[in-house]
């Protein structure tokens, strides 16, 4: 998104990505506008947690997500500590 976005302020027009607060820099580092979505369910560091638990996922449960048998993106770390069953930790959510 970064690509078309920069080529689009290249070209005079105003572009503002909207996204987690782990994608902050990024934009802001293209000269882009940012809008931070659901800081309180997503703070900083929560896109580095989310992704080192889905890539630890296999079996049924790595099916359930390919297949889109998990509620809302949303909520996607929530879904994968309770289909893998574990606890979460206060600075995990």
């Amino acid at each position: 998104m970064t690509l078309l976005g920069r080529t689009l302020h290249a070209r005079g027009h105003a572009v503002t990505l909207f996204g987690i607060e782990d994608v902050r820099a990024k934009a802001e580092s293209c000269g882009l506008g940012f809008q931070v979505l659901a800081p309180g369910e997503y703070p900083a560091g929560s896109l580095e947690r989310t992704t080192s638990v889905l890539g630890g996922l296999s079996g049924l449960t790595a099916l359930a997500l390919h297949r889109g048998e998990w509620p809302s993106a949303g909520r996607t770390l929530s879904a994968v500590l309770r289909l893998t069953g574990s606890k979460p930790q206060a600075s995990t959510l």
